[in-house]
């Protein structure tokens, strides 16, 4: 296997880029116009502590004037922060960019917290993009490794393998505010 992580900077995307790092990965992070975007200074620091490489997608112009999701500054309740096709975006992009480099896997970071929330971050979801990608002809599949595990999971996983859990960034407002969904769920779980 030759993985792809999609790398955000955030704590479930940085264990999932230390889990593959002996098989060599490429990392892509997407700039989409998110509020948090100090996240993708936080990825490329986070890769270049694996000395791996990190492609920096920018697409920015898919959300802009977007009102839902993120986008709205309503990010205190994680249903409120769902971006519409987020993930089946980054996937695909991903999966481009993976056949690209000569990668046949795209590794994201979705766990069991996100079920209730988000959509795109289900079993079922991985499922069917792993369907439309090979319906696609591509030989590239998505991987989950993270699935079935919490957040609390999540770090125990960073701390056995050795993630430096202070320099990723998992909060909507891109400045570790303590206060958006995403803090609080991180916060709950250290």
């Amino acid at each position: 296997m030759k993985p792809l992580i999609l790398l955000s900077g955030g704590l479930d995307s940085a264990v999932c880029l230390w889990m593959m790092r002996t098989r060599f990965p490429v990392t892509v992070t997407v700039d989409y116009g998110q509020p948090h975007i100090r996240e993708i200074y936080a990825a490329a620091r986070l890769a270049e502590a694996c000395n791996v490489k990190n492609i920096r997608l920018t697409l920015d112009s898919v959300y802009r004037g977007c009102k839902d999701g993120l986008f709205s500054g309503q990010d205190k309740v994680a249903a409120s922060t769902v971006v519409p096709l987020r993930n089946m975006l980054l996937i695909t992009a991903s999966a481009a960019v993976a056949e690209a480099q000569g990668c046949d896997t795209v590794v994201v970071g979705s766990n069991a917290d996100d079920f209730v929330d988000y959509p795109d971050c289900r079993k079922s979801f991985i499922d069917s993009i792993n369907a439309t990608l090979q319906a696609s002809g591509s030989p590239v599949t998505v991987m989950a490794p993270l699935l079935r595990m919490t957040k609390r999971g999540v770090v125990d996983k960073a701390k056995q393998l050795g993630v430096p859990i202070e320099a990723t960034l998992s909060c909507y407002r891109g400045d570790g505010c303590g206060e958006c969904a995403a803090c609080k769920l991180r916060e709950a779980s250290l």
